[in-house]
């Protein structure tokens, strides 16, 4: 595969995150407390600043990010593949949040190790904490629903 250019790569992260979106919202639908729907309307609304924030980088930046050699980028790395689905257990929901903020994570991380750019370096490390944040809040949910005695 050829090496992507930046421009692809910023494509790629508004598409996952405006996945992220979708999968929160769907998630929303099919959690059965109102404190469970509050907070992934609250994740949802920071997935939905992840958009804005690339959405902006791609459009103000480009020409500063085309100065640089865009990273090695394989975009089958970050895929999850699982879907929210009516039928899920409250585990499941819990595991593809985690997983799906976990590659997030490191979506942003290669991204971040791979330029020399600090605007680039600044947000890349902003999205990384976030989804890193959002990984950790499923993990406590886990932790306290499905094994509370670990």
């Amino acid at each position: 595969m050829p090496q992507a250019n930046y421009e692809e790569i910023i494509d790629f992260a508004i598409k996952r995150e405006k996945e992220a979106v979708q999968f929160y919202t769907e998630l929303e639908h099919i959690a059965h407390f109102a404190s469970q729907k509050e907070l992934l309307a609250e994740i949802r609304g920071m997935e939905e600043g992840h958009v804005k924030i690339l959405e902006n980088l791609k459009n103000k930046s480009l020409e500063v990010i085309k100065s640089h050699p865009a990273p090695k980028f394989s975009p089958s790395t970050y895929l999850v593949e699982a879907q929210p689905a009516a039928d899920m257990t409250y585990q499941d929901i819990l595991i593809i949040g985690m997983k799906r903020e976990d590659r997030s994570h490191a979506l942003y991380e290669e991204l971040r190790q791979q330029t020399d750019n600090p605007k680039l370096i600044e947000t890349f490390e902003m999205l990384a904490g976030e989804e890193s944040k959002h990984k950790r809040f499923f993990e406590d949910l886990y932790d306290k629903y499905v094994q509370p005695d670990n």
